[in-house]
Formats: C-alpha cells, sequence, structure tokens
C-alpha cells in the first residue's frame, strides 16, 4: 500500500512558540495575515479530490503558524475531508494551546474526533522539557507538560 500525505496548510502566520527554525518567519508572507483568512473551498475540494483519486491515505493540517489558535478553521476543515474518505486525518501542533486550555480544547478534541481525526503529531525537539522550553518558549518558565498531555 502507498501511503501518501495531503497537506492542508491552515492560513495564518499566528503562532504561540518563537522556534528559530520556524518556517514561517523564513518565507514571505504571501498574503497570510496574524488572523485566518477565507478559504477558496472550491479549489480546497478540487485538490482533495485529485488527491483523493491518486490513492492518497493521509489528510494533514498542518499550517505556516500554529493551527489549533484557529480551532474553529480545524473543525472546518474537517467537515470538509469527510466527503473524500481519508483512511487518516492527522494533525500536526505544538501542542501548547492543548496544554494550556485544555477544558476549552476536550471540546474540540471530542469533535474532531468524531469528524474522523486519528493522529495528532506534536512538534518537538527533544524527549527533555528544558529543551523544548529552550527552542519553543524560552520568554516562560517552563514548558508544557508533554508526557501528560
Amino acid at each position: 500500500m502507498k501511503i501518501q500525505t495531503f497537506s492542508i496548510v491552515a492560513g495564518t502566520r499566528a503562532c504561540n512558540a518563537r522556534c528559530p527554525f520556524c518556517i514561517s518567519r523564513m518565507t514571505p508572507e504571501a498574503g497570510l495575515g496574524r488572523t485566518p483568512g477565507p478559504v477558496n473551498w472550491r479549489n480546497f475540494r478540487k485538490g482533495a479530490l485529485f488527491a483523493a483519486r491518486a490513492g492518497v491515505t493521509t489528510a494533514m493540517i498542518t499550517g505556516k503558524g500554529e493551527p489549533t489558535l484557529f480551532p474553529e478553521r480545524i473543525t472546518e476543515y474537517l467537515e470538509a475531508l469527510d466527503e473524500f474518505q481519508f483512511p487518516f486525518l492527522e494533525l500536526q501542533t505544538n501542542g501548547i494551546a492543548l496544554d494550556e486550555s485544555r477544558e476549552t480544547y476536550a471540546v474540540h478534541l471530542k469533535d474532531w474526533y468524531h469528524l474522523g481525526l486519528s493522529t495528532i503529531a506534536l512538534s518537538i525537539v527533544h524527549y527533555q522539557a528544558e529543551k523544548n522550553r529552550q527552542v519553543y518558549l524560552p520568554y516562560r518558565e517552563r514548558y508544557i507538560d508533554l508526557p501528560d498531555l
């Protein structure tokens, strides 16, 4: 079985981390601001249809910023992806918002699960919390609780 990924790049540059290797800071804005703009649903569906017909098995929601800062947009993407029946739906995140607003995100996570989200990939640079803090949250005293999350 071929495993291929269809990436949905959430349209925002907003982020709650300060990674020195951040792709968002290395590339032009390309019309992306700090809040989500309108989605071209026509082109989104064309891309998803093309990917589905090509046998893509995974649709991955990622961003040029942090996608979880706009949970309603993630919900919209998952709802729109339903018609294409990708076996795996993945979300890439730094996990900061999920950890810091657990009560709020518990509702979203439950909804996303029911909409087919199968994987949450957490971005890390090291297994030690302090090394992650130095990269992602150098302006804070502590890093998120990854094992608990």
